[in-house]
Parts: structure tokens; C-alpha cells; sequence
């Protein structure tokens, strides 16, 4: 093997090398974020889950506070939705939440406050038309 030969393969390797590091190193980064999101998201939803489950049964009987706490919470649904679709959150995990996210339209006062209130506000795209879907079920 020539000396240009030998460059030119030792080059392809370490090409190859980079590649590979780089391809690891961004599989390492994205399960990191991951976890770091799920974590966050997670503590966010506990704090939140009281204040989900004392929301009165009726929409006339909501106060500022009420609505604070439904605004919070289709907040936290639409971030969880941008980070769905940016596939930081697992397929398998996303189906869970969106059973809840589910529930908590059709069967509680958000729902209807989101009819009323919250639904031509800004939120990430395709956020409004998932829950306008869900809420014409």
C-alpha cells in the first residue's frame, strides 16, 4: 500500500469515527433531554393534580383562581404536545397522556372553559386542532 493509499483510508476512517462519535453523542444528548423533560413534566403535573381535582363542576362557579389553574394546565398540555412532536417524548408514554388529556376535556369544566376562553388563544402548531378534536368527540 502506498503512502497516498494509506492517507486516503486512515482518512475514511477517521471520517467513519466522527460520524459514529457524533451519532452516539447526539443518541446520549437526546435520551438526557428526555429524561430531564419527563422529569420536570412529571413534577409539574403533581403540583398541578390537586388543583386539577378541586376545580368546581361548573363553569359559572369558576373563579380567577380556577381559571389561572386551567390556563396553567392547557398550557402544560400544549408543551407537552410540542415535545411530542419532537419526538422527546415516547410514543408509548404520549398514549397514557393523551387518555388524560382526554378525560380532563370531555369529562371536567376545562373543557368547556377551553371552548369559552382558551381556544383562540396562541399555542404551538397543530396544539388547537388536537384539542378541538378531542373536544368533538
Amino acid at each position: 500500500m502506498s503512502v497516498k493509499e494509506f492517507i486516503i483510508v486512515a482518512g475514511g476512517m477517521a471520517g467513519l469515527f466522527t460520524v459514529v462519535v457524533y451519532y452516539l453523542q447526539t443518541r446520549i444528548f437526546h435520551a438526557q433531554l428526555a429524561f430531564l423533560i419527563m422529569a420536570r413534566t412529571h413534577e409539574r403535573y403533581a403540583q398541578l393534580h390537586e388543583d386539577l381535582q378541586n376545580l368546581p363542576k361548573s363553569f359559572d362557579a369558576l373563579t380567577p383562581q380556577h381559571l389561572r389553574i386551567i390556563s396553567t394546565y392547557i398550557n402544560f398540555c400544549a408543551e407537552s404536545f410540542y415535545w411530542r412532536r419532537k419526538r422527546i417524548i415516547q410514543k408509548d408514554v404520549w398514549v397514557v397522556w393523551d387518555v388524560a388529556i382526554a378525560y380532563y376535556l370531555r369529562d371536567t369544566v376545562i373543557g368547556e372553559a377551553w371552548e369559552k376562553v382558551y381556544r383562540n388563544d396562541t399555542y404551538y402548531s397543530g396544539f388547537r386542532e388536537y384539542i378541538n378534536c378531542i373536544c368533538a368527540k
